[in-house]
């Protein structure tokens, strides 16, 4: 009877063995494929940031330049703030995330 259970003990583990790798290895493909996703996010919003900084350097170079104001530079000025914002949230989101993990 020992022999028996022994046998069956000895024919399982590499079962049980090859499901955890497999299991190991699906949530690690996971946690990569979130990373990615957060990685192509970020980018995109430190390309808005650049654009928004640009956009509020030429407004106040044109008011430097004695040119009047005309609504450009607030709207530059709340453009700037909203994508500000956005990176600032999204760098919460991924530091809450890298702490789960």
């Amino acid at each position: 009877m020992d022999a028996v259970l022994l046998t069956i003990v000895i024919a399982s583990a590499p079962s049980i063995l090859s499901g955890f790798v497999i299991y190991k290895i699906t949530k690690i493909g996971k946690q990569s494929e979130k990373q990615e996703a957060m990685r192509k996010e970020e980018c995109v919003l430190i390309l808005k940031n650049i654009d928004a900084n640009g956009a509020l350097a030429e407004q106040t170079a044109r008011c430097a330049k004695g040119e009047k104001l005309n609504g450009n530079l607030d709207k530059a000025l709340l453009h700037r703030d909203k994508v500000k914002k956005e990176m600032y949230e999204h760098l919460v989101d991924v530091n809450a995330e890298f702490q789960q993990m």
